[in-house]
């Protein structure tokens, strides 16, 4: 019976949980293959992939072999496909048909294809990579797409193409680097808002957010996608940081404060995060960065007061079964409402339908919810 052990990790939240992958081979013995360790279906279909995979690349399968592949701790659970490529290298070097000491200090991951090729664009490509940083790891994946932020370079990247590089020597090692220009803001030439550029740059300075009473106006939406730009440079923590977050909904991070815009109509899952796996919701995603809120009025009061909770804490928790997951999720609150219920108060071209004391109620109920979230108060 032969053994290897080999370094992976799965995406729980919007972090990279380190894994010990364990194979053990033993020949001559009744055809077996089993995958242990607390895991969830997906997991499970990694061994028909596996042993397809091996095969269509010409490499020998165990036919008369028992395969156990073990993944410890086994006291969390394991999801997703990204174990396909740590288990059919753990089989390769445990049968003798690679060297086992190219997989030592490694971190491998990545999804097979049927035909051995490492399907590429890993969900949470930043955060295996942060989590190699810590544990001064080579990273083993798929060839790495363009885009990736400088706050994962001087990584050692071992990219495959196909599993059968190794045997062929293909390997390509990398390191990832890439720049982004930080933008300006485009609010110079803007005449008649500098009140609104004046309450962004006090609300910026004191670490605040910003409610303004407007009827819909273009312009001001226009100088608020552009308050990530007015802001500080990011740090390369916070880069890393926000990297590894959309790195986990596969979605590309320009290295630049993001900007997070949700309809008043998203679910409460997309605007906290959750679901099987855990994705990280729209908090997150505008971690260091701005939560845009048009229309306030139309959000849920169970909505905001998650978010509010979610915005004093810095982090969004998530809790299930297995355990709790807690998000980053430090952000700039933003938001605009309509002066009254009808939107047309102080309108001078269209006569509003509210009784002042309608109005009252409305901006005081308005009021309350941006003091809850310490925004200053602005008024179009």
């Amino acid at each position: 019976m032969t053994r290897v052990e080999l370094k992976s990790a799965f995406i729980h939240g919007a972090d990279a949980v380190p894994v010990v992958v364990e194979v053990s081979v033993e020949q001559k013995s009744l055809p077996s293959f089993n995958i242990v360790g607390l895991v969830d279906a997906a997991v499970i279909e990694t061994r028909e992939r596996v042993r397809c995979a091996i095969r269509s690349v010409g490499y020998d399968y165990p036919e008369n072999g028992r395969i156990l592949v073990n993944l410890a701790p086994s006291t969390i659970r394991k999801t997703g496909s990204s174990f396909d490529l740590p288990i059919a290298l753990g089989i390769l070097a445990a049968t003798g048909q690679i060297d086992h000491t190219l997989l030592e200090n490694t971190l491998s991951f990545g999804e097979l294809n049927l035909s051995g090729r490492v399907v590429e664009n890993e969900r949470g490509f930043s955060a295996f990579a942060d989590l190699a940083r810590k544990e001064n790891l080579a990273l083993v994946c798929s060839p790495v797409q363009s885009g990736i932020p400088s706050d994962i370079d001087n990584i050692e990247t071992k990219c495959l193409d196909n599993i059968s590089d190794i045997r062929d020597g293909a390997i390509t090692t990398i390191s990832l680097f890439c720049h982004t220009e930080r933008e300006k803001a485009d609010v110079e030439n803007i005449e008649g808002y500098q009140w609104l550029i004046d309450g962004i740059e006090q609300a910026i300075r004191e670490k605040r957010g910003i409610v303004v009473f407007t009827r819909p106006d273009k312009t001001i939406n226009q100088i608020i996608a552009n308050i990530p730009m007015m802001m500080p440079d990011m740090t390369e923590e916070e880069m890393r940081v926000c990297s590894r977050i959309h790195s986990c909904v596969k979605e590309p991070f320009d290295g630049l404060r993001p900007f997070r815009a949700p309809h008043h109509s998203a679910a409460l899952v997309s605007l906290l995060g959750g679901g099987k796996p855990i994705y990280p919701g729209e908090v997150s995603l505008a971690h260091n960065g701005v939560l845009f809120l048009e229309n306030l009025e139309e959000f849920s009061p169970s909505a905001l007061s998650q978010i509010k909770v979610a915005q004093k804490e810095r982090a969004a928790h998530i809790v299930r079964a297995d355990g709790q997951v807690a998000i980053p999720s430090n952000f700039m609150f933003v938001a605009t409402a309509s002066p009254c219920p009808c939107g047309h108060y102080g309108n001078p071209d269209h006569e509003c339908r509210c009784n002042t004391e309608r109005v009252l109620t409305y901006q005081d109920r308005l009021k309350s919810w941006a003091n809850a979230f310490d925004c200053i108060i602005l008024r179009a």
